[in-house]
């Protein structure tokens, strides 16, 4: 799947045991990233889990309108 520059991803798994590989279009920076609370009730995204396994980068996510508030238009990415 071709995610462009700029689009939030998510991925839930079902199994035990699963790898999720991916690459990014630019060297890794932890400074630019930020992440979207998965369960945030303004996106309405169904998730099929209750209570899911999430990084320690996760656990700090914001909520999306946070995300707007900070960073506005993402044309300029």
């Amino acid at each position: 799947i071709y995610i462009p520059r700029g689009f939030a991803t998510g991925f839930c798994t079902l199994s035990d045991d699963c790898n999720i590989l991916y690459k990014m279009d630019n060297y890794y920076h932890p400074e630019s990233q930020c992440s979207i609370k998965w369960d945030d009730s303004e996106l309405g995204i169904y998730w099929p889990v209750d209570n899911p396994i999430l990084s320690e980068r996760d656990l700090t996510s914001i909520s999306f309108r946070e995300f707007v508030d900070k960073y506005g238009n993402l044309k300029e990415l």
